[in-house]
């Protein structure tokens, strides 16, 4: 379980770091669910201290949010495997994520819908032609 102490250090160390060594304009957009750590007071202080630019999606949108289907099939896959040890788990995931051909279809997939889905975000889910 995260709370959102956790989850502030993990915006402090993780994304700022990653913005950093990676983005070195800082143009990129970072995305998270509506998880209650995610969506605490000190959490959303934490991101506007850090400037951190995020990608708003409309509330309860699954549909919009591509790692929904890309958690799904992970989660399938994982479900079939040995995974009581931290270790297996580790491992099994590292082989999902690496070699199994329908995760490779799912991101590519949601990657190729992240402009509809920012478009949609942008006009606050009303219709985009």
């Amino acid at each position: 379980m995260i709370n959102s102490e956790k989850y502030r250090d993990i915006l402090k160390c993780g994304v700022v770091k990653i913005r950093e060594d990676n983005l070195p304009n800082g143009d990129g957009i970072f995305q998270h669910d509506l998880a209650a750590c995610h969506s605490s007071r000190r959490v959303k202080k934490a991101i506007e201290e850090l400037e951190i630019n995020m990608l708003q999606l409309p509330w309860k949108s699954p549909d919009l949010n591509p790692t929904e289907n890309i958690q799904g099939v992970t989660e399938g896959r994982l479900g079939k495997m040995d995974c009581l040890i931290n270790e297996w788990l580790i491992s099994n995931l590292i082989k999902v994520w690496f070699y199994d051909g329908e995760i490779r279809n799912v991101c590519g997939t949601a990657v190729m819908l992240m402009p509809h889905c920012v478009n949609i975000s942008a006009t606050k889910g009303s219709h985009v032609n």
